[in-house]
């Protein structure tokens, strides 16, 4: 694994970040069961004009939702910290070898696994709080998280549910091995179809 030491949403880490799946965006690859998603095809060309143009072609990230979540993402880390008993480390993001075909961004990292912090409205959290088992997939998060597992050979990873003042939702994730697996495959199909992708938009 490989750590990229800088701010998130940081000009360094837009730089790192571009041009190649993340995995925050890996449920555009695969669903949740591992077969190829319907999205595929718009995100590859998502990256293809990345790739030509050098910069971010996708969706705005100053959306409400991300902006409650940079708000609160503190205050849930610390929690965290206190409830867990450890010291959370941020950094930017993380590839899986020098090759850096995919990265992660994790809300953080400590001993030898991560968070990945949710911080919904009110229903989302309510519905999270009351179906423990279903708050993954519910908040849309387990393609990601089993992707940065992926990534940073991680054997489990933390999810936690975020709201003030109510006492947060903390799952311990194990790793999916048939769905990496499956992930794996369909990641490697992605980037070689961008590759010509994007060869073909250069000769237009």
């Amino acid at each position: 694994m490989i750590i990229i030491e800088c701010d998130q949403y940081s000009s360094e880490w837009w730089a790192e970040r571009i041009k190649k799946p993340t995995a925050s965006n890996f449920n555009k690859i695969v669903t949740t069961d591992g077969s190829p998603s319907k999205s595929a095809g718009a995100y590859m060309y998502q990256l293809a004009i990345e790739n030509i143009t050098n910069k971010y072609a996708g969706k705005d990230f100053q959306s409400p939702a991300t902006k409650r979540g940079t708000r609160l993402e503190p205050d849930a880390r610390e929690l965290f910290e206190l409830m867990k008993g450890v010291e959370v480390k941020q950094i930017g993001l993380i590839y899986a070898d020098e090759q850096k075909k995919y990265s992660a961004s994790p809300d953080g990292l400590f001993e030898d696994t991560g968070i990945e912090i949710y911080c919904p409205e009110s229903p989302s959290a309510g519905y999270c709080f009351t179906h423990p088992s279903k708050a993954i997939k519910h908040a849309k998060k387990f393609q990601q998280i089993q992707g940065t597992m992926f990534i940073g050979g991680f054997k489990k990873y933390y999810f936690m549910c975020y709201y003030p003042n109510m006492l947060p939702l903390i799952l311990e994730v194990q790793r999916d091995e048939k769905f990496i697996s499956a992930l794996s495959e369909e990641l490697e199909k992605f980037i070689r179809k961008l590759v010509k992708v994007i060869k073909k938009l250069k000769g237009a």
